[in-house]
C-alpha cells in the first residue's frame, strides 16, 4: 500500500493501531530489522513452493539492498534519533478516517484482516491447528486483541472472501488468492468457542 502510493507508513500504522494493534505492521518490521523479516519471509515462500502468498515485496527487498534496515541502522522504513524514536512517524489522521472502512483496496484495516482471517483458516483445513488454538496463539503469543477466526466469525467469512476476491482481481498473481477454507464448515470455525479476548 505504501508502494502503491495509497497512504504513507505512519497513515497505515495508525489505521491498525486503531483496530487494536499494539503496533502496525510497518513499525513492527523496522523493529524486528528489515533484513530478518525479509529472510524469514523469504524462508516461508521458499518452503511453499513458492506460493505467491508469501512472496518478498519489492519494497521490503530494496531497503534491505539500501542498508535501511529499521532501528538498528537508524532508518528503515522510518528514521529514528539517537533514543530509537521514529522522527517522520506523524500520522495524517483525516487520511485514516478516510481510508478505514473505505473500499477495501484502501483500506488497511480491511486488507489486514482479510489475509490473517485467509491464513489462520488455511492453517487449521491443514490439520495445523485447530481454530481455538489459532486464536488463543495469535492472542496471547502476537498480543493481537482478537484472534483471526474470531474477527472472520465477526466480519463473516462471506464477506472476507468476497474482499480477497476483489483484491486478487486487482491484483493478479496470487497473494489474495482466497484460502478454500472460507468456504468450508470446518469444526470450530464457524461456531463460536466462547472464547473472548482479555481486556
Amino acid at each position: 500500500m505504501v508502494a502503491e502510493g495509497i497512504a504513507d507508513a505512519a497513515t497505515i500504522d495508525a489505521a491498525l493501531r486503531g483496530a487494536g494493534f499494539r503496533m502496525g505492521p510497518l513499525e513492527l518490521t523496522d523493529l524486528i530489522g528489515q533484513d530478518v523479516n525479509l529472510a524469514v519471509g523469504t524462508s516461508v515462500w521458499e518452503q511453499t513452493d513458492h506460493d505467491a502468498r508469501y512472496e518478498p515485496t519489492a519494497y521490503q527487498q530494496d531497503l534491505v539492498a539500501r542498508g535501511a534496515l529499521g532501528r538498528k541502522t537508524g532508518h528503515g522504513i522510518y528514521r529514528y534519533d539517537e533514543s530509537d524514536q521514529a522522527v517522520d512517524a506523524s500520522p495524517d489522521e483525516a487520511a485514516v478516517e478516510r481510508l478505514v472502512g473505505g473500499p477495501v483496496r484502501t483500506d488497511p484495516v480491511a486488507r489486514t484482516l482479510a489475509m490473517l482471517v485467509n491464513e489462520a483458516l488455511a492453517v487449521v483445513v491443514r490439520g495445523e491447528a485447530t481454530a481455538e488454538d489459532v486464536d488463543t496463539a495469535m492472542r496471547l503469543g502476537a498480543n493481537y486483541p482478537r484472534g483471526p477466526i474470531e474477527w472472520g466469525r465477526e466480519i463473516g467469512f462471506d464477506v472476507i472472501k468476497a474482499q480477497l476476491e476483489e483484491l486478487a482481481e486487482i491484483y493478479p498473481g496470487g497473494r489474495y488468492r482466497p484460502s478454500k477454507a472460507l468456504s468450508q464448515d470446518l469444526p470450530g470455525v464457524r461456531a463460536s468457542t466462547g472464547l473472548r479476548p482479555p481486556g
